[in-house]
Parts: structure tokens; sequence; C-alpha cells
């Protein structure tokens, strides 16, 4: 569904493809229509993305099938030009994963996952509205299975022969609501079996544990 628009809005701007990528005012790439995956917004967090460099703001963007991303295959490209010139490594690791792969993303197969990050020395990503409002993320409105366009910069590294792409995370527009998702976390209901007694008055105690 197209985000909502002012009646001036929608007589000055151009009709959004959500389906490819654009290029911001900024010169970042903006994503086409896709899905949050753990959004870290509103505090850092430990860089699990990349161990030991402190604590981030991040978010995995889960773009559909068929989408198309030229400009952000584009941008890898460029940043691995800049760090490694003409030899790029053939060994070098990508941004772009597949979905299905992941635990908990198995029902998304034929999905795009980047995983986007931001240092929290740069700040909190600002976050905008449908309308492109500027608002603040919140865990009710920033959740994990929302739509969103996704602001991104693509870097390259090199450390001790571990060379790759990353995607930083610049900003978030939110878009439509969906279901959430749940990642790999379990249901209680598949966790636990029947016990004896309402509130549990039969099972084992400590001393039957510790014994």
């Amino acid at each position: 569904m197209t985000p909502p628009q002012t009646t001036q809005q929608a007589a000055t701007a151009p009709a959004i493809d959500w389906k490819k990528c654009r290029m911001s005012r900024s010169g970042n790439v903006l994503t086409p229509k896709a899905r949050m995956y753990w959004p870290k917004l509103l505090v850092p967090e430990e860089n699990t993305i990349n161990p030991g460099a402190g604590k981030s703001y991040s978010v995995g963007v889960l773009l559909p099938p068929g989408v198309d991303l030229t400009l952000l295959k584009e941008d890898a490209k460029r940043a691995a030009t800049a760090k490694f010139g003409s030899a790029i490594p053939s060994n070098l690791k990508l941004p772009f994963l597949a979905a299905e792969e992941k635990k908990g993303l198995e029902d998304f197969k034929g999905w795009t996952l980047i995983r986007a990050a931001t240092k929290e020395s740069r700040g909190r990503p600002s976050c905008a509205d449908a309308s492109g409002k500027a608002i603040e993320a919140t865990p009710e409105e920033a959740y994990s299975g929302r739509w969103a366009c996704v602001s991104l910069k693509a870097w390259a590294y090199d450390k001790a022969g571990n060379r790759g792409i990353r995607f930083g995370l610049q900003s978030i527009q939110l878009l439509d609501h969906d279901e959430p998702i749940a990642g790999s976390r379990v249901n209680a209901e598949d966790e636990f079996a029947p016990i004896e007694g309402a509130d549990g008055s039969a099972a084992n105690n400590a001393n039957d544990i510790f014994a």
C-alpha cells in the first residue's frame, strides 16, 4: 500500500516505485519497501555483526522477492573499489544474504536480508513517518515486521584478512503496519507440558531438585 500523501504533496511529488532503490538527496541509497527485522533503534547494543566494534544501533532489512536492488549492488561495488581498487578480492563477503537460511526466517524463502548498523557515537538513527515528517521511534512503532524504507551507505572493511562489505544505517521511514516477526523466539505452548494442579503445586520443589 502506498503511504498517504497530502493534497499538496500529491500534486508536486513524483510517484514512488516501492519495488526499486532510489538515491536520497544526501547521496545515500533508499531501499525498496522492506520489512524490519529485530530493529535496535532505541538503545545501542553490542555489535554482533562486527564484534569488538563497540555498541551500535542496527536493523535487519528484509527485501521481498522481485525488488530491484541495482543501486544497492552498485553502492557495494563502489565501496569495494574505493577500498581495494581494481583488485577486488574473490572471497569478499557480501552483505546480501538469503533470508531463509537464517534461524527464524525460514518462511521468507526468496527474500534478501541486509544487516545495517551505525555506531553509538554517531547517535540514534533518525526516523520519519509515511509523510516524511520526523518522529521519535518507540517500541510500539519501530517493531520487527513493520514495513519501512531504509537509507543505507555501503563501506568496505579489511581486518586481519577478513574482507567484506557492510551497510551503514543512516535513517528509516516507517510505513505500513504488519504482523510482528517473532524471529527465533519459541511459543510458550510449544515449550511446556501440562502439570498437575493449575498452580503447579505438584511440580518439584528445590529440595527435590538439589537433593
